[in-house]
């Protein structure tokens, strides 16, 4: 910004100097032989006139510089203020699209933490279920060795019966044959068949009982070893 120069001013001594001047005017006719003496204080007040003049005309082109140094200095200010003005206005919609962006930022934090606090329910369920699943393998391995001694036992017995079977099959027909040779023994003896008779059938009955005990294990079995190859093994 330019600034004005400083206007200089006397008004005060300057009307002194025309008073004065009116005075030795008006002097002049009571003092003919005070002329040369009026006479030079005119002129000399004549000269500070002059003088004083020269300051005024020196003054009002101060002046004038000043004025046109104030339209540009004004002009200048108009200039910043229009500035001013447009820097405000983007400062202004910058706030807004910072305040829009801290909204929406707040809004995705709250977002984010009921996604963490979901996540956080999710993965306490799953390890919930985990515990679950690792004690039913415990159970299912539990029964597996319980099946696969079950089946072992079945095994033995179906051995014995189908032992037991044969003896009493070589036993009826030694009976029999003693049946033949034996006649006075014949009753006791069709009684004892009567009996082994009976054993054998309960003996057959229960072959096909442990039989189909066995292969309904044996189906347990494969669907224990199919649902425990499901289950990852532990690392």
């Amino acid at each position: 910004m330019v600034f004005a120069a400083k206007v200089k001013s006397k008004p005060t001594q300057f009307s002194s100097i025309l008073f004065l001047f009116g005075v030795l005017i008006s002097s002049v006719g009571f003092a003919s032989t005070g002329q040369e003496k009026a006479k030079e204080e005119i002129d000399d007040n004549l000269g500070k006139i002059r003088v004083n003049i020269e300051n005024i005309e020196k003054n009002l082109q101060t002046i004038e510089e000043n004025l046109k140094i104030g339209e540009k200095n004004i002009s200048a200010i108009d200039q910043e203020i229009g500035a001013k003005k447009k820097s405000y206005d983007e400062v202004s919609k910058n706030l807004e699209r910072a305040d829009k962006s801290f909204s929406e930022t707040k809004k995705s934090e709250v977002e984010f933490r009921k996604g963490l606090d979901k996540d956080k329910d999710t993965l306490d369920m799953v390890k919930k279920d985990t515990d679950l699943t690792k004690k039913r393998l415990t159970t299912l391995q539990e029964n597996q060795k319980i099946l696969e001694e079950n089946i072992e036992v079945d095994k033995e017995n179906i051995d014995k019966v189908e032992k037991a079977r044969d003896l009493w099959e070589k036993n009826l027909k030694a009976y029999q044959n003693a049946a033949s040779e034996l006649e006075q023994l014949r009753k006791e003896l069709e009684n004892q068949l009567k009996a082994q008779k009976e054993i054998l059938e309960k003996n057959r009955n229960e072959k096909k009982r442990w039989s189909k005990q066995l292969d309904q294990q044996k189906k347990d079995f494969e669907v224990i070893q199919a649902e425990l190859k499901k289950i990852p093994e532990k690392k």
